[in-house]
């Protein structure tokens, strides 16, 4: 050991010889035109100390001068963690230019502020000074570690002693001194030196490195100290025990190393208050406290530590921080403007909303400043004169875009503002009509920023971006008609003057602008204007927009033509000639007729048309549509009925379904007269394959008259005696009957409407069950959740909600593919007879249920009064 302190004192006798040698390369005089400004003071670690001026910006740079605790300075450039300075060294009485680290520049505005507030620190009798003295118990040898020793060098065989400022626990003098590695264990050229905190509480130093060998001493948690790598769980240290040097042992896990490079950092303080400890550890004594907020310089140390430097009376002391109690200051400050969010939004004089409040700013107010923290932005405010530092919390404003897009819009408000700030309560600077074309830009959530003209001078004004829409980025060129005299206006408002009028049907040009104005280009004069056109005012779907009073440019032969080219097969064409006539007499366009009656019919392949003449589905609901469709006469009859009704019910101002919006158009029927949205595009899109659109000819044709009288009136069954779809009207045997088991509505059809009631049945009453329409729709949903019957009551026909009803004496055929045959006897009777699979039988009853016999049915043969037996293994009674 005296061999290592040895080379050690003719190290620093060296490094001492070297230190008064001439050096021109260490110091250099400023290359300076002139005199720098001075803008900063420069403050040593204590009052009356000195700071290290570096050659380059590292604290491994050689020092080119030391200069006064105090000293005024000018900076030319400010880095990371080092400020280029330039100051008269009045010993040399030249000016000299190096590098000092950052937390020792205060700027000038801030110095005075800086000096008083460390002077009265140093004053402060109130805190109790930690002593760094070295402590001797018993016969112990005892010293504390200074913070600020230097790093000792991988090559350097011998360690310097660490000074702890605590006793250890074992009541020795707590002082460990890192030595080499015993020999046999490895060479000192072979182990690394380190520094550590204690982790564990306490921190025990081990005879050998094992746990259960003797503990030579113990020290506090968040102790510094030094020791050597010797394995992977075990660091070797030297203790001191009766002022002799022991080789001791550090369990890896019970310390944990500082951090191999310290740099300069600062945050703000996030505990309310932020303590500043003595030892890295929450137990230990709290040096110094400091409010929410405050900013605080300090140095990595641990991945949960910090070292900071607190004054204690005029003196420097050592302090830790809990690294969970602070925020990093960002590493870069951005510069950022944005909105004042609250009502007042406050900029406190500490980065915590519990701080003093320097300034307040109304909603709105536009603010400019940097990134600090997650929490918190940095600006500058004036206060009697002088620049302020303060903060404001980042939900208190929002940020500006940072690459703001411009657009062009449409007024929204009548009129539309621009205000001072980003505020409606604030000052409006001026104001346009609703419909006014501005040009502004993106600023903030909810806001534009513009630039206006006040009195000759340039000034940013704000937009509220609900007051204006934007103009479409990606216009479009579209083929539009005018559905009535049209008119285009010099902006985007039909307040606006016009500049020019188009007659309804008018084809023109236009480029989508937003989504209630086009965009047009017309000429007045032979000179070009811009000018606006509402949505509303055009069509680019024209015969959406069609009178249908209107005659259709079509013929019969033009029909015929149209189903030959594309759906020769379709019936329709036989009917060309009564579509133009019921036209010319009930005023409806007749490319309407036929489109209506393809859309339909399916191109007059429906049961309807087959079996009740009926085009146009009329009189059809979703839930019955064949049974409640219209029986007619003839084809024409049907387009006859269908006509009148369109033109008195939906076409003509004030019908019972006449849709003023829309008018008398595809748009206004399909209001009421389909529940599906798309049949006017679909009867439109017919209409245009027929014969395409032809805006010239619309906008000057007249309506037609409506000539014709009300067809007669109609009915919704198909006469007796008529051919009907048998896989849709299913009738029972004669005779099926059954009891009304509830009151229940009795109606004309199979819909609940009060146009359908005919009468309130009673609970018990006698009916016969007819049948019932396979059309007529069980969608699980009352009251569709049931088949419905068709029953007669008193001679009177008509419909009964199924799961109101037992049926007395009706069998259905089950289980087979082909036919079931009837016996004249059960079991193994002759044969007299058989009915399909599915076919429904007539029970013969007894005492009002059905006849059975050895598990064999007595049932009537079909159109028969005689009677014979069927298996009851292919049976199914049905009673609802």
């Amino acid at each position: 050991m005296s061999k290592v302190k040895k080379v050690s004192s003719y190290v620093l006798i060296l490094l001492l010889f070297l230190q008064f040698i001439p050096n021109q390369s260490a110091v250099y005089a400023a290359e300076t035109t002139g005199d720098q400004e001075v803008n900063a003071v420069l403050f040593a670690d204590e009052i009356g100390g000195s700071i290290n001026l570096y050659e380059q910006a590292s604290s491994t740079s050689p020092i080119i001068s030391t200069i006064k605790d105090d000293t005024a300075v000018s900076v030319i450039e400010k880095g990371q963690e080092y400020t280029l300075v330039q100051y008269l060294d009045e010993q040399r009485q030249e000016q000299l230019s190096g590098y000092v680290e950052n937390d020792r520049v205060v700027d000038v505005s801030q110095a005075e502020e800086f000096r008083n507030s460390r002077t009265e620190e140093a004053n402060d009798s109130n805190v109790e000074e930690p002593s760094l003295d070295t402590t001797e118990t018993q016969s112990a040898e005892v010293s504390s570690e200074n913070i600020q020793t230097e790093e000792v060098k991988d090559s350097e065989t011998a360690v310097d002693s660490v000074k702890q400022a605590e006793e250890s626990t074992s009541g020795e003098t707590e002082v460990n001194t890192v030595t080499t590695r015993s020999l046999t264990v490895a060479t000192a050229e072979e182990s690394v030196v380190l520094r550590g905190i204690g982790l564990a509480n306490p921190t025990i130093v081990y005879k050998m490195p094992s746990t259960s060998s003797q503990e030579l001493k113990s020290y506090a948690q968040g102790t510094i100290l030094k020791y050597e790598t010797y394995s992977n769980d075990w660091y070797q240290c030297t203790v001191y025990m009766n002022g002799k040097a022991v080789t001791g042992y550090i369990k890896a896990s019970d310390v944990e190393n500082i951090v191999s490079s310290q740099h300069n950092l600062e945050g703000i303080a996030l505990k309310n208050p932020t303590s500043i400890y003595s030892k890295a550890a929450k137990s230990s004594k709290v040096l110094k406290s400091y409010a929410q907020g405050t900013v605080l310089k300090y140095k990595p140390l641990t991945s949960e530590w910090y070292e900071c430097t607190v004054y204690m009376n005029g003196k420097a002391v050592k302090g830790y921080i809990y690294k969970a109690d602070v925020e990093n200051l960002t590493s870069k400050q951005l510069d950022l403007q944005g909105v004042a969010l609250k009502s007042p939004t406050k900029v406190y004089a500490k980065a915590s909303t519990y701080s003093t409040t320097l300034k307040s700013y109304p909603i709105g107010t536009i603010l400019k400043y940097k990134t600090l923290t997650s929490g918190w932005y940095e600006g500058k405010v004036y206060i009697n004169g002088k620049a302020v530092s303060g903060y404001i919390n980042v939900q208190d404003v929002e940020n500006a875009v940072e690459n703001p897009k411009s657009y062009t819009g449409v007024a929204l408000k009548d009129p539309t503002s621009v205000y001072e700030i980003a505020s409606t309560s604030s000052k409006a600077v001026k104001s346009y009509p609703l419909g006014s074309i501005l040009k502004y830009q993106t600023f903030a959530n909810g806001w534009y920023s513009a630039t206006v003209y006040v009195n000759g001078k340039k000034k940013t004004v704000y937009i509220a971006s609900s007051h204006v829409e934007n103009s479409t980025t990606s216009p479009s060129t579209k083929q539009v008609w005018a559905k009535d005299d049209l008119k285009v206006y010099t902006y985007a408002s039909k307040k606006a003057p016009a500049l020019k009028s188009y007659p309804g049907g008018s084809e023109l040009k236009v480029e989508t602008f937003t989504s209630s104005w086009y965009k047009v280009k017309v000429y007045i004069k032979g000179t070009a204007h811009v000018g606006y056109i509402s949505v509303s005012d055009i069509t680019t779907r024209p015969y959406l927009d069609l009178d249908l009073r209107k005659p259709a440019n079509i013929t019969a032969q033009d029909i015929v033509d149209y189903f030959n080219r594309v759906k020769p097969s379709s019936p329709l064409k036989e009917y060309a000639q009564s579509f133009i006539n019921v036209q010319n007499k009930y005023g409806v366009n007749a490319l309407y007729l036929v489109a209506h009656a393809i859309w339909e019919t399916g191109w007059g392949g429906s049961n309807l048309i087959k079996y009740k003449n009926n085009l146009y589905g009329y009189g059809a609901y979703d839930v019955c549509p064949f049974t409640c469709g219209y029986y007619f006469p003839t084809i024409e009859n049907s387009i006859e009925a269908v006509a009148y009704m369109v033109r008195t019910n939906y076409l003509t101002p004030g019908g019972p379904y006449y849709y003023s919006e829309y008018g008398s158009t595809l748009r206004g029927m399909n209001v009421r007269y389909a529940t599906d949205q798309n049949w006017k595009n679909g009867i439109a899109n017919l209409m245009e394959s027929m014969n395409p659109y032809d805006g010239k000819y619309y906008s000057t044709v007249s309506e037609l008259p409506l000539n014709g009288s009300a067809p007669a009136d109609l009915s919704r069954y198909i006469p007796e005696g008529l051919p009907y779809p048998t896989n849709i009207i299913i009738d029972f045997p004669n005779g099926i009957t059954g009891k009304i088991t509830e009151n229940v509505s009795f109606r004309s059809l199979p819909y609940t409407s009060s146009s359908t009631y005919l009468d309130y049945l009673l609970a018990g009453s006698v009916i016969t069950v007819e049948g019932f329409n396979t059309d007529v729709k069980e969608n699980g949903e009352y009251p569709y959740d049931h088949r419905w019957y068709r029953i007669l009551i008193n001679g009177e026909a008509g419909w009964v909600y199924g799961d109101s009803i037992k049926i007395d004496n009706l069998l259905q055929v089950k289980g087979i593919s082909t036919y079931l045959y009837i016996r004249k006897q059960p079991v193994d009777g002759d044969k007299i007879g058989s009915v399909p699979a599915n076919s429904y039988l007539k029970a013969v009853l007894k005492d009002g249920k059905p006849v059975i016999q050895d598990g064999w049915y007595n049932v009537y043969l079909p159109n028969s009064s005689s009677t014979g037996w069927v298996s009851g293994d292919f049976i199914n009674v049905i009673e609802k």
